[in-house]
């Protein structure tokens, strides 16, 4: 086959230079900026932890049956042993505070628009308290107002939880 003096015979990739895009859902898009960290993980590689960084965000959306997400670029810093082609699950960490007081998710519930914990008192009495949220991901939720570090908090993952939890119970001493 005779080729083109225009067309491209092959396509040389920089593997010290790779990238991973991922869609992003409309919902979190708003959260992500370019240079955020990112934690990523291989099941190829359990031992081993790779990071990166968001180096590109694109512009327009991808809707697909009703759901729209935005390609999200993100320059993985030092690959490893990471392959092209490799399957990777990525956290882009939006947000962080350090010393916070914090609760399982399973221990907050949403009564009347407003999150609340149970609380014992030194008498062991149980009665409900409402809560200020603060940063929260899918296991935990920090706590900034309605309850202090030591509190003891009483829960079970069968209640009315917020939509974050499943099934269990517990019992949390809150410290930080």
């Amino acid at each position: 086959e005779v080729v083109g003096r225009t067309a491209a015979l092959m396509t040389i990739a920089d593997l010290d230079k790779m990238e991973v895009v991922l869609a992003v859902d409309e919902l979190d898009i708003t959260k992500i900026e370019l240079g955020q960290e990112a934690n990523i993980s291989s099941d190829v590689f359990t031992d081993k932890n790779f990071t990166g960084s968001v180096s590109k965000i694109s512009m327009e959306g991808k809707n697909q049956n009703g759901v729209t997400t935005y390609d999200v670029t993100i320059f993985i810093n030092d690959r490893k042993d990471l392959m092209y082609g490799m399957n990777v699950d990525i956290e882009i960490l939006a947000d962080s505070r350090n010393e916070v007081l914090v609760l399982p998710v399973e221990a907050i519930n949403k009564l009347n628009g407003h999150y609340m914990v149970t609380v014992k008192d030194e008498s062991g009495n149980l009665s409900d308290v409402p809560v200020k949220l603060g940063l929260a991901n899918k296991d935990f939720a920090e706590i900034i107002s309605g309850i202090n570090e030591g509190t003891i908090v009483v829960y079970s993952k069968q209640d009315n939880s917020i939509d974050l939890f499943n099934g269990g119970s517990g019992i949390m001493r809150l410290g930080r």
